[in-house]
């Protein structure tokens, strides 16, 4: 991973968040231009822009990541909050999916995985502090861009800490996540630090 992308990212190449100051303090542009995006495309409303902005501050304070990382990881999942986003088995903002161990599970909503789209983006972030909480996301100090989007996809595969090691994540992901794109080679810390 080029250093220069690791040091844009707040992150070294193993994904380690790198020291950039609070991960809530200060402004957040790419966070800004997330919501200005999801108010345009009407997955927010415009009297919740704000409000939606505070809580991401607000939860990115408590498990300490950056909220432009959170929205990195939201236009990935939800095509950038997207309330109502599912590939079928997978739900809202940040694909709560459907399994005795998913996401949905984790948050009491096993078997009802779909009723999360229903929800509004501010009740969904409601259910990411729960999930986070429950995958004990930021306890051993601050989260970089790898590791929330691990706790998203797949939170066991945090524990993988080497660069070039193969991840156990399972499902099809996008292509730009593989090393080189190549969806035949297993993903990588580094392939995602270069995806994301």
């Amino acid at each position: 991973v080029p250093a220069a992308r690791a040091s844009a990212l707040g992150a070294d190449s193993l994904g380690h968040a790198a020291a950039r100051g609070s991960p809530a303090g200060g402004t957040f542009p790419q966070l800004d231009r997330t919501l200005d995006r999801a108010v345009a495309q009407g997955f927010i409303p415009p009297e919740e822009r704000a409000p939606v902005h505070d809580r991401v501050v607000q939860l990115a304070r408590k498990y300490q990541f950056s909220p432009d990382d959170f929205a990195t990881v939201a236009l990935m999942e939800s095509d950038g909050l997207n309330p109502r986003a599912t590939n079928g088995r997978c739900h809202g903002i940040i694909q709560f999916c459907e399994g005795a161990s998913s996401g949905a599970a984790s948050v009491g909503m096993q078997g009802r995985a779909a009723e999360i789209g229903q929800k509004s983006v501010l009740q969904q972030l409601e259910l990411v502090d729960r999930y986070f909480g429950d995958t004990r996301l930021g306890e051993q100090g601050p989260v970089s861009l790898v590791d929330l989007y691990l706790t998203v996809l797949t939170p066991a595969a945090r524990t993988e800490r080497r660069a070039d090691a193969p991840l156990d994540i399972g499902g099809t992901q996008a292509k730009v996540l593989h090393p080189q794109g190549d969806r035949g080679r297993p993903i990588t810390r580094g392939s995602l630090l270069t995806g994301l």
